[in-house]
């Protein structure tokens, strides 16, 4: 696995505030479109209501990494790596304090029983359902625009 995301920039040739016309010409085929989303091949592409990208997902096969943290890595892996790893409920994703722009998500069962269990520190998880950072694997990772700043 090698570098391939920048958490707030890029995964990959695609980029935080390109066109959607520009992420359409990039693609070999034609892609799914719901809305202000794309499928493509594994990864899947929001736009905002300027059709400007404002956050990209992979899963599956995919082996590009940030830190060498890529689909497949444990939360261990993310705790060490870049920080402790925290559920937001609000977005239903995984999030770090080190890397804000980067969003994990786990086996939709477990991200369930998160969401359930309405957990937030994850080193807690130790103690919940028998689940240990280092069992639970990232099945799909993503990054998303910076939060815009406000005045």
């Amino acid at each position: 696995m090698e570098n391939r995301i920048e958490p707030g920039k890029y995964i990959d040739g695609w980029h935080i505030g390109m066109a959607q016309k520009e992420v359409i010409a990039s693609f070999d085929q034609k892609p799914r479109k719901t809305g202000c989303h794309l499928n493509y091949k594994g990864h899947f592409f929001g736009f905002d209501e300027n059709e400007k990208l404002i956050y990209i997902e992979v899963w599956g096969k995919y082996t590009g990494t940030y830190l060498g943290i890529g689909v497949g890595s444990s939360l261990k892996q993310v705790s060490d790596s870049i920080g402790t790893p925290y559920f937001d409920s609000d977005n239903c994703s995984i999030e770090t304090n080190g890397a804000p722009e980067l969003r994990i998500e786990l086996a939709p069962s477990k991200m369930d029983t998160l969401y359930e269990l309405e957990v937030t520190d994850l080193e807690d998880i130790n103690h919940l359902k028998g689940y240990k950072l280092e069992d639970l694997k990232i099945s799909k990772i993503g990054i998303r625009a910076p939060a815009r700043k406000t005045s």
